[in-house]
């Protein structure tokens, strides 16, 4: 994670009793399912669709560019090159 973001900390109380981990789990299971979405679409793109990995990449790319942004994209992407 970020250790800050427009200069204040990235850090928020979610309350007592293992909120925090609650929290921490529910954003694992979005990012495993993005890390999901991103071999499906490898998979998809490469057998079907017959793209090289440097052209799936440069997809990659111009969705880490728009709204699309994410961090697992984006290293994705450099992986393929």
């Amino acid at each position: 994670a970020r250790a800050k973001e427009d200069d204040v900390p990235c850090v928020v109380y979610c309350g007592t009793g293992g909120a925090g981990n609650y929290v921490k789990m529910v954003h694992n299971g979005i990012e495993y399912g993005d890390m999901q979405l991103i071999g499906e679409i490898y998979t998809i793109l490469r057998t079907l669709g017959k793209f090289s990995n440097i052209k799936i990449a440069q997809l990659f790319e111009s969705w880490s560019d728009s709204i699309l942004h994410s961090f697992l994209i984006e290293i994705t992407a450099a992986i393929l090159r």
